[in-house]
């Protein structure tokens, strides 16, 4: 379950981006590929996409750090 629950928030981000967009979170990618979750999220919400969609980027960077659906 804690794999779906990171795997839809990144499928959530890369379609509200596009995939362009989401190719340019480098840093998100590398630390989800090292298993870094709590650094993934932190450079989610560092994002101007993070900016943009406010409430919605806490809750996906919340999903993907600890693996649970809010």
């Amino acid at each position: 379950l804690m794999l779906a629950a990171r795997q839809d928030a990144i499928t959530d981000l890369a379609f509200n981006v596009g995939m362009a967009g989401f190719a340019k979170f480098e840093a998100t990618i590398a630390a989800i590929k090292r298993a870094d979750y709590e650094g993934a999220a932190r450079h989610m919400l560092a994002s101007k996409w993070a900016t943009q969609v406010g409430t919605r980027a806490t809750d996906l960077a919340a999903m993907v750090e600890t693996g649970e659906y809010l």
